[in-house]
């Protein structure tokens, strides 16, 4: 705000004056303010689980200096009443004074400070959520796989809130306060930083397994003779994911993924084409090779200019992996192929 400044240019004398005054700048949050932020949006109860607001918590200071002081002159009564009555007097004497209760409930409160990490921690590893897919089966997902607003994470936060207060339950608010809740609020907001971290990493994983679930759905029309359409579905999903730059993912090669995913669908497509037709081998054989001829087809890496000025992407088959792989592969499915065929004719002669 501005004021009304005045010269003292005529004045006997200095006197304070108003001076200009910038309005203060708002500050940018802290990590932990953001972190209590989010927090308090997810659970409206949880500004004061994480002990935020411990101030109403903490009794006079007065008391706590007396207590201390008495505590000082505790001491020397012990010792002289040790040495006048005996240990087992004085160890009564101990036993029954405020003094020790207050030590006491002072460190208790600091152990379960201490412990309630580990404690959060093992919650947090075993706490799974039961669904039913699309199949009618019941499948479990861990807590990792959904965000931090979600439902189920309120479930959890709602947990260790629960398993904090039944810890904590006549304990003075006193020590909670110094002792407890700075190790509470340690506890929470790591636990919270590394669910983010899980849950990120999740969502980067399902991103990526799309690809082979985009070759799931790509395979029919394949096998049904529709393969430009099939391809142009896999091609989509990759270049989704180049979009996001998950191919520039050094930990697990982009090409890499896509052909391990192929070898498990090569491998899972033979035998289920058995089970659905057990004596049906070359067509669990032949299915099993489309696979592979489908993934060969499957477009990757930059767009180069070819010599007539045209623009093309390289196709997965001409991978040196890929054929390699491929080619062993064919190898192990071909030998299966054999040795089913050998089982189930040794099985037909004896039912013979």
């Amino acid at each position: 705000m501005t004021s009304s400044y005045q010269s003292t240019a005529f004045q006997g004398s200095a006197r304070p004056v108003d001076t200009f005054v910038r309005p203060p700048r708002v500050q940018p949050k802290t990590g932990a303010e953001e972190l209590a932020s989010v927090l308090a949006a997810v659970n409206p109860n949880l500004q004061k689980f994480i002990g935020t607001k411990i101030e109403s918590a903490i009794e006079d200071q007065r008391a706590d200096m007396t207590m201390e002081i008495a505590k000082k002159g505790f001491k020397q009564i012990t010792k002289e009443h040790r040495n006048k009555f005996g240990d087992d007097a004085t160890n009564q004497l101990i036993g029954g004074s405020i003094f020790t209760q207050d030590e006491f409930e002072k460190r208790q409160a600091e152990h379960i400070g201490l412990t309630l990490s580990s404690d959060f921690e093992n919650i947090y590893n075993n706490k799974v959520f039961e669904f039913t897919n699309r199949e009618g089966k019941t499948i479990t997902k861990p807590i990792s796989h959904f965000s931090i607003d979600s439902p189920q994470m309120q479930e959890f936060l709602g947990e260790i809130s629960s398993l904090t207060a039944s810890k904590t339950q006549g304990l003075n608010k006193k020590h909670l306060a110094n002792y407890f809740y700075p190790y509470q609020q340690k506890a929470t907001e790591a636990l919270v930083q590394e669910h983010i971290k899980a849950h990120n990493q999740f969502k980067f994983n399902r991103a990526k397994s799309q690809t082979n679930d985009a070759m799931w759905n790509a395979l029919p029309l394949w096998l049904k003779g529709n393969k430009e359409e099939a391809l142009n579905i896999i091609q989509k999903q990759i270049e989704s994911q180049v979009t996001l730059g998950i191919p520039a993912d050094k930990k697990t090669k982009f090409n890499d993924s896509i052909i391990t995913s192929l070898k498990s669908i090569s491998l899972s497509v033979y035998e289920s084409a058995l089970e659905a037709v057990p004596n049906d081998y070359e067509s669990a054989l032949d299915d099993a090779f489309e696979v592979i001829e489908m993934g060969g087809g499957i477009k990757i890496g930059p767009m180069l200019q070819q010599k007539d000025g045209t623009l093309s992407q390289s196709t997965l088959d001409k991978n040196p992996k890929y054929g390699t792989d491929m080619f062993n592969l064919k190898k192990s499915i071909y030998q299966r192929y054999e040795q089913d065929k050998k089982r189930g004719a040794d099985i037909e002669k004896t039912n013979e």
